[in-house]
């Protein structure tokens, strides 16, 4: 039996390395992941970047450069027995997942 892996990316305005790095986290060939992204109030379109590759995007309202925040929100939103936690800059192999497992 396959375990749920929870993947986990804060973002600030970077839409255009976002859509990559969701793009590598589909091409995964672990099956059972979910994608957690949460926004620091991007100004550009990140958060509708994010809901092109999933329904779990959330908004961090707080002010400034909080990450760690960011991330401790996206692990409560979280289902997964496993997280993994990437930032929006990262490209994964297709087997990264599938080996941490």
């Amino acid at each position: 039996m396959q375990t749920l892996v929870s993947i986990i990316i804060p973002v600030r305005d970077r839409q255009d390395l976002l859509e990559k790095c969701l793009q590598k986290i589909k091409e995964q060939t672990y099956p059972l992941i979910e994608i957690v992204v949460v926004d620091g109030n991007s100004q550009d379109n990140s958060f509708e970047v994010a809901k092109k590759y999933t329904d779990k995007v959330f908004i961090f309202s707080q002010p400034g450069d909080h990450r760690c925040a960011q991330r401790n929100l996206a692990v409560e939103k979280a289902s997964g027995e496993y997280i993994l936690s990437i930032d929006s800059d990262m490209e994964l192999s297709p087997e990264v997942v599938g080996s941490c497992v």
